[in-house]
């Protein structure tokens, strides 16, 4: 990844955090921007997670 994509990545994630705050609980110490990270490398990197509902993309 070049750095201005990802710096442009990094002010989306902010700005979805952001957007998204009201609606999130906060029972423990770990920042929304630390479980929008989590989520994302569930998804994308360890593919345990899947986007469609149909439970995990991987085989």
């Amino acid at each position: 990844m070049w750095a201005d994509d990802y710096l442009a990545f990094c002010w989306q994630m902010k700005d979805l955090g952001e957007a998204v705050a009201d609606y999130v609980d906060a029972p423990d110490e770990c920042t929304l921007l630390k479980r929008i990270d989590e989520f994302n490398y569930a998804v994308y990197t360890g593919r345990w997670v899947s986007l469609s509902g149909a439970g995990a993309d991987r085989d």
